[in-house]
């Protein structure tokens, strides 16, 4: 059984059809590349992927677990959130939060998950939720570190270099520890010295 599949994928804007039926398959660990012109559907499919736009057909599984089948399925938008954590994906532009340091971009999306967790297991206290933000930094100093930023941790990102920016941008989509992490063409605004160091 496939780590991941996709089937039938099918994407229309207005009366333009984008995703055709696209059908993959992966494997645990295996890398896709998609290549194709400008305008061609790639950063589409990603976006269906990570459940950011909401494909008109077709079905999306992880580990045999179907997430969606869009062509008879309704879900509440806690479902789709839950789900989007299977995914990660890291932006051709970094979309970074211009008024969060490096080190507030990469936890943010997890201190809004744990303290949204603590609220509906009605299990909130100010003591836990320290804990949790303590434990949340940490880690994602750690991240950081990985991609060699802890010394810019505390940095916005117009203090950064463009290649700055996106390694944050990894950092920020492995946070949450995604089972698949999507690339939007991470390098493509970079100049060559830059693409080397996000490479």
């Amino acid at each position: 059984m496939a780590f991941l599949e996709v089937k039938n994928l099918i994407k229309k804007y207005d009366d333009s059809l984008v995703l055709k039926g696209i059908d993959t398959s992966l494997e645990k660990g295996e890398v896709l590349a998609v290549i194709g012109t400008s305008g061609g559907g790639k950063t589409t499919f990603l976006r269906c992927l990570n459940l950011l736009s909401f494909p008109d057909g077709g079905s999306i599984s992880v580990e045999g677990e179907e997430l969606l089948n869009f062509e008879n399925e309704k879900v509440s938008e806690e479902e789709i959130r839950l789900k989007r954590l299977k995914f990660g994906l890291v932006f051709q532009s970094f979309n970074l939060f211009p008024q969060y340091t490096a080190v507030e971009n990469v936890e943010l999306a997890k201190n809004l998950l744990d303290k949204t967790t603590l609220k509906e297991k009605k299990s909130y206290t100010k003591g836990a939720w320290l804990s949790l933000k303590q434990k949340n930094r940490a880690d994602a100093m750690e991240l950081l570190r990985k991609v060699g930023l802890e010394d810019k941790a505390n940095f916005y990102p117009y203090q950064l270099s463009g290649g700055q920016c996106q390694r944050v941008a990894i950092a920020r989509a492995l946070a949450l520890s995604p089972d698949i992490l999507c690339f939007d063409e991470p390098t493509s605004a970079l100049d060559p010295e830059l693409t080397s160091e996000v490479l």
